[in-house]
């Protein structure tokens, strides 16, 4: 009979180990999935929100705005056409045309507050 007892004795305990290795497993899983939603909370949510600040201003430049270009030019819009921007810089007044994708960053004359390109 003891022989008996032993080996529920063992069978319980292994019963125990195996719900406490299921907890573990359950806390092994759930650590990468919080650290992929706080990844996406902490990065693109806000990446997100400046493209989409970005393209507002895009579509919001007027004649008259001081821009900076991706190639580093800071000039003042002459003007608009659909995807080309007729800029002036310098101090002779050089006229460049270049594209709308090219611009870097607005600074309009009202807001006064320069909105970066997205990274």
């Amino acid at each position: 009979m003891p022989a008996c007892t032993g080996a529920a004795v063992s069978t319980a305990g292994a019963a125990a180990a195996s719900g406490q290795a299921g907890a573990g497993g359950l806390i092994t899983w759930l650590m990468p999935i919080m650290l992929i939603v706080i990844f996406i909370v902490m990065i693109i949510v806000p990446n997100r929100n400046r493209e989409k600040k970005f393209k507002e201003m895009m579509s919001s430049i007027k004649v008259g705005d001081q821009i900076k270009t991706i190639g580093g030019f800071y000039g003042r819009i002459v003007s608009l056409k659909e995807d080309l921007v007729t800029m002036e810089c310098g101090p002779d007044k050089t006229k460049l045309v270049i594209s709308k994708s090219a611009i870097a960053s607005v600074e309009s004359f009202e807001g006064g507050a320069e909105i970066e390109a997205p990274k």
